[in-house]
């Protein structure tokens, strides 16, 4: 699984596999969870990339922290701190002002290899083997990053306990990528002024959303 990975990685990997590893459980920190608080205009390229009405919510009915939560929050910043940081340049904002409104979207990537490839990191429960095509969303995503930081190539890189795998992603003519954000920043600036929830958007996930009660589509 560790194959054809960047060098910085399978130095990291081979430092790391001589031990056990534990997920530490931990508090989001106070400086997390601002990325939800409500910053005029400002939305996250995650809660844009999900259902606005979802969007909507987070910002102004907020959830209190559950366990899964905490965990995943957890296991995010051990495989953080063990490979984003064998990158000089990792876990940088991002800030893009859209052009037909007031709205900004924001986001962090995770690093830029030493040849230049915008990379995403993704941990994961399923099987590495039967992952064969990133998701949309993830795809959306890098492409986003890759091109607001000038980069040429971009990859989705699965991790969990089992190990990696990398998935190249075509960046390309970027319009569709910036058209999407647009429109789902003007949706949720429009329902932010006049204080209504925006339409829902259903996805294969509203069973599973924590605002399914709100929102009518509870399992």
């Amino acid at each position: 699984m560790f194959e054809g990975l960047p060098f910085e990685l399978q130095q990291r990997i081979s430092d790391i596999s001589k031990y056990e590893v534990e997920v530490q459980i931990v508090k989001p920190s106070a400086e997390h969870l601002q990325i939800h608080k409500r910053v005029p205009f400002r939305y996250s390229v995650t809660d844009l990339l999900g259902c606005v009405r979802k969007a909507y919510y987070k910002r102004y009915m907020p959830k209190a922290l559950t366990e899964q939560s905490i965990y995943n929050f957890s296991r995010g910043k051990l495989f953080d701190a063990a490979l984003t940081t064998c990158f000089k340049d990792n876990q940088q904002p991002v800030l893009y002002q859209c052009k037909k409104s007031p709205c900004q979207v924001s986001g962090r990537y995770d690093f830029i290899t030493s040849e230049g490839v915008m990379t995403d990191l993704k941990t994961t429960d399923k099987d590495l083997a039967s992952i064969s095509e990133p998701m949309w969303e993830y795809k959306m995503q890098v492409r986003f990053y890759a091109d607001l930081k000038g980069c040429s190539q971009a990859q989705i890189m699965y991790v969990n306990m089992q190990g990696i795998r990398v998935l190249p992603v075509t960046v390309g003519d970027c319009l569709d990528v910036y058209n999407f954000f647009e429109q789902q920043a003007c949706l949720l600036f429009e329902a932010e002024q006049q204080k209504m929830v925006p339409q829902q958007q259903k996805d294969n996930f509203c069973v599973w959303c924590e605002y399914s009660l709100e929102c009518g589509e509870a399992p």
